[in-house]
């Protein structure tokens, strides 16, 4: 494991995928840093490049020891916040132009995360065997095909939750709605306990 800057690790999580699996702001990238310091899983030095200077962190042998020992851990794993998701299950409480303009956030969001992840292995393609990407390469692929697969089940679920908005009248709970909810329980329910099965089969 190198030693890292504060910028050279935003490059990093921006340039390796990592970011599909960890996103963190700006800021909290260039605290953690010192936090590692302080804790005495790093170490800090500074550097002059050209006419600046920079902060180099470097990791200790009990960071070392404390990171494997985090690896052998089982993560946690959750999905992130999504305000226009939620507004879409609030969205009785509104208008049916306010539901749609929720579903155009999400699409506005899928299509900018498209446009980054698009540009990101079009960049990987031109990185140099020594770069840290293909240091992590294989890893770095588990993640982004992760990252892909979530931005394609959106897309499908955008697609028929505009063919189903566009049917309504408004927002409002009425019999037609509530009965293509019950029919789509069942098949839901059907189609996780097929998926249960078959991921415990392997």
């Amino acid at each position: 494991m190198r030693d890292y800057s504060a910028y050279d690790l935003h490059g990093s999580m921006r340039t390796s995928g990592v970011r599909y699996a960890w996103p963190s702001t700006r800021t909290r990238i260039y605290d953690e840093p010192k936090n590692l310091v302080t804790h005495g899983l790093a170490t800090a030095r500074t550097e002059a490049t050209g006419d600046r200077e920079r902060r180099m962190y470097s990791i200790t042998e009990t960071g070392r020891e404390v990171l494997a020992s985090w690896l052998e851990e089982p993560g946690t794993s959750s999905r992130s916040e999504n305000e226009a998701l939620l507004k879409v299950f609030l969205a009785g409480h509104g208008s049916r132009q306010a539901l749609e303009t929720q579903l155009d956030a999400i699409q506005a969001s899928v299509e900018s995360d498209y446009e980054n992840l698009i540009e990101m292995l079009a960049a990987l393609g031109h990185k140099p065997d020594s770069s840290v990407y293909f240091q992590r390469a294989h890893l770095s692929d588990l993640l982004i095909a992760d990252a892909l697969g979530r931005l394609e089940q959106t897309t499908d679920w955008l697609k028929q939750a505009r063919a189903r908005v566009e049917s309504w009248d408004d927002t409002a709970t009425d019999a037609q709605k509530r009965q293509v909810a019950e029919d789509n329980l069942h098949e839901l329910l059907t189609t996780a306990q097929a998926n249960l099965r078959a991921i415990r089969r392997g």
